[in-house]
């Protein structure tokens, strides 16, 4: 009995001492939205910044230049955030592979194109996916079709 309280007294020490780390599997931002080149009017570039906790907007609205994107995010209301939360960890491995930063031919004539932007430790990479079926590779479209319907949401 003397043994068995002892074990039970050190195993409870050994794995009160250590504490681990929360690991996450969610990234550490995603920023996603759509531009037109030839459009009029504020919601030809939308772009929004998603973080675990929080969404925000950029006020900027400039069309989606490769190496322009800074933003000036501002933050959006609570109610915008839980329409979308759930897009951080949506962005499929297909895309997380693809090193190639242009996804079919974006906005080529005048049809659009979504903007993702996506970073996890290390890894940061941004993707300009084409809205033309006719361009994009199939296994891009249903995270290019989901990455638009959120945009319509917080609209």
């Amino acid at each position: 009995m003397t043994r068995i309280l002892i074990f039970l007294l050190l195993s409870m020490g050994v794995l009160t001492s250590c504490t681990k780390e929360k690991i996450s599997n969610e990234p550490d931002f995603l920023i996603f939205g759509h531009f037109y080149g030839e459009c009029v009017g504020e919601e030809c570039v939308e772009t929004y910044k998603l973080t675990c906790c929080d969404l925000s907007e950029d006020t900027r609205d400039e069309y989606a230049y490769p190496g322009l994107n800074e933003g000036n995010f501002v933050p959006l209301r609570d109610s915008q955030f839980q329409k979308v939360k759930d897009l951080l960890l949506q962005v499929p491995q297909v895309l997380l592979d693809q090193d190639s930063t242009r996804l079919g031919q974006p906005d080529a004539g005048d049809w659009g194109g979504i903007y993702v932007e996506y970073k996890k430790g290390a890894f940061h990479h941004k993707w300009y996916i084409d809205k033309n079926d006719f361009y994009l590779a199939a296994k891009y479209r249903p995270f290019r079709d989901l990455v638009e319907e959120k945009i319509q949401l917080l609209h």
